[in-house]
């Protein structure tokens, strides 16, 4: 009995989580040597408040693909932390980044923000980074916070580094 009531609780538990605090589909982080950390390629994740966050091709967060987008547009990239990347509550078409290209047509935007980074983070993705060496304008976003966090890692917070959580994604998630 004490172990049906135990197993009940579990999945009454990794419902709730899914369906109400938007846990289980985690975006999926991959570890760097050079710049710490950054979102793997090609993700497309539901989280809070049914907010999309979309990973392209390259590993930045954009509606666009990088190589594919159209040649006769500049590729604007905008380096940052949380700020810049928006975090789990905002929807990739809210993004600061999405709606200045929405006012300059002649740019693709593609937003290279990473949460909990630090300026070495920053600065060494944006020098390393080779998917990213074509682009056209680049912008760095920085905060006061940033300068004393310098070169974080992968575990420097919650970044989930693979994408097979098991049975219980959502209990894993905030275990």
């Amino acid at each position: 009995l004490i172990f049906f009531f135990l197993v009940l609780v579990i999945i009454i538990g990794e419902f709730f989580a899914q369906r109400f605090l938007g846990l289980g589909n985690p975006m999926v982080y991959e570890k760097s040597i050079l710049w710490g950390y950054s979102p793997a390629p090609n993700q497309k994740v539901k989280r809070f408040r049914n907010s999309f966050i979309t990973i392209d091709n390259v590993g930045t967060r954009s509606l666009n693909e990088w190589h594919t987008s159209d040649l006769s547009k500049s590729k604007l990239v905008f380096f940052g932390d949380s700020v810049t990347f928006g975090g789990s509550y905002i929807d990739d078409n809210d993004l600061f980044s999405e709606k200045v290209c929405q006012l300059k047509t002649s740019f693709k935007c593609f937003n290279a923000g990473v949460n909990s980074y630090g300026a070495l983070n920053i600065i060494a993705r944006s020098r390393f980074d080779t998917r990213l060496e074509d682009s056209n304008i680049r912008i760095y976003i920085l905060n006061t916070g940033d300068f004393f966090r310098g070169l974080q890692d992968h575990e420097t917070a919650h970044f989930i580094m693979h994408d097979n959580l098991g049975l219980l994604p959502a209990i894993y998630e905030i275990l």
